[in-house]
């Protein structure tokens, strides 16, 4: 006889970073999971880093990370399942280890393009970790990724052994996209890591499930871009050339810029013909909530970024019927690619790009792009309702 629960199950979802209220923690990621299972059903609240306590007007624990290294602390929430965003970071073995111990199912988020270590690729891992510290302002960007570079490379006990016995501990592991699963999985067979490959799901990152396509909004011929288009990483340059020379030879379209670094786009941007600048809008960061409308209204997001787990912003724009433009070089772009929602240029060049581009408008010119299917296959994919509710059927311990 099986015996069907009435008790909510319990859950706590657990992002590793110090927690602030003005920095989007419930828009996405863990925050935001954490509130589509609630919505599903489930008792979860969100784990961040903070002054120890229970927070009374929102789901939120906050502790230390000394707090988290220990198996006591998490036996006390009870909690049968947690989703740690730990991207297989050995500095979070510890939180893995001590989850574990508690007697939870562990479920640990990747939060990445598969690249994991230089034995896949050593001047490319070497130039995320140097954009990544330049971004940071980190001190000598150079030398401290080359170091770091060097010493995951050639010392397995520095790296290696921490990533696989991080991953050791999970019950599951969900990475973006198939490419990046791919190259997890040939990253573990390197490392003895083997018992761990059948572990691993593809699982985009969730956006609100509010995000989705609406017949009510005209989609109108512009391209819209969403980054901190300062960051070394999204490389803001190249996005500003290759949307110049797109728009130079269409003028029926236009352009709308959204993050921070506005300045500097329109520093770049200024150097076009009056032509085309006028039919470019650059705005600074915007509420999140007034994203929606920027996505139902558009047609195509491009990105042009040196790399990328799964941008957020991508999932949000194809939940709202938008296609996507960028390197096929990416294994989250390419995944989108893949199935028919956008056009991919096979290298990172202006011209490869701006070639993908302009297909792409040739494409929604012609009738070839269907909005409402692609909103409805991607909302599917990464609605956070719909997610949380496939979380508690697959992932839950049966009773």
């Amino acid at each position: 006889m099986i015996c069907m629960r009435t008790d909510p199950a319990k859950w706590l979802t657990v992002l590793p970073l110090q927690y602030d209220s003005a920095l989007g923690f419930w828009d996405r990621d863990a925050g935001l999971l954490c509130l589509s299972l609630i919505e599903a059903g489930a008792d979860c609240r969100l784990v961040a880093l903070g002054p120890s306590g229970v927070q009374k007007d929102q789901p939120l624990i906050l502790a230390s990370l000394e707090e988290m290294k220990t198996s006591a602390w998490w036996l006390q929430w009870k909690a049968e399942v947690v989703v740690l965003y730990s991207w297989a970071a050995p500095r979070y073995e510890p939180v893995a280890r001590a989850i574990k111990a508690s007697g939870a199912r562990l479920i640990i988020r990747m939060d990445s393009d598969g690249l994991k270590s230089p034995r896949l690729g050593f001047f490319p891992f070497f130039k995320i970790l140097y954009y990544s510290a330049k971004d940071s302002k980190k001190p000598y960007p150079f030398y401290a990724s080359l170091v770091r570079t060097l010493a995951f490379r050639f010392c397995p006990a520095v790296y290696d052994r921490k990533v696989r016995s991080h991953l050791s501990h999970a019950d599951f592991i969900l990475i973006e996209s198939p490419m990046a699963k791919q190259l997890l999985g040939r990253y573990l067979r390197m490392i003895g890591g083997e018992d761990s490959i059948p572990k691993i799901k593809v699982s985009p990152h969730v956006v609100k499930s509010s995000f989705k396509f609406s017949n009510q909004v005209t989609k109108r011929p512009i391209i819209l871009g969403v980054a901190r288009w300062n960051a070394l990483q999204k490389d803001g340059p190249l996005f500003a050339k290759v949307l110049g020379m797109a728009l130079q030879h269409n003028k029926d379209y236009a352009a709308v810029l959204i993050g921070s670094g506005g300045d500097f786009m329109k520093k770049l941007c200024g150097k076009f013909p009056p032509s085309v600048q006028q039919r470019i809008q650059i705005m600074g960061p915007q509420p999140h909530s007034s994203l929606l409308g920027h996505y139902q209204g558009s047609r195509i997001l491009m990105f042009t970024s040196r790399f990328e787990g799964f941008p957020v912003s991508a999932g949000e724009a194809l939940a709202c019927g938008c296609t996507i433009i960028g390197p096929a070089t990416l294994p989250s772009l390419n995944y989108i690619g893949s199935l028919g929602s956008g056009t991919l240029a096979p290298t990172r060049s202006a011209e490869d790009l701006a070639a993908a581009l302009e297909c792409e408008m040739d494409m929604w010119r012609r009738g070839e792009r269907n909005p409402e299917s692609i909103g409805e296959q991607w909302h599917s994919r990464v609605s956070s309702y719909l997610s949380a509710q496939e979380l508690l059927r697959d992932y839950s311990p049966t009773q």
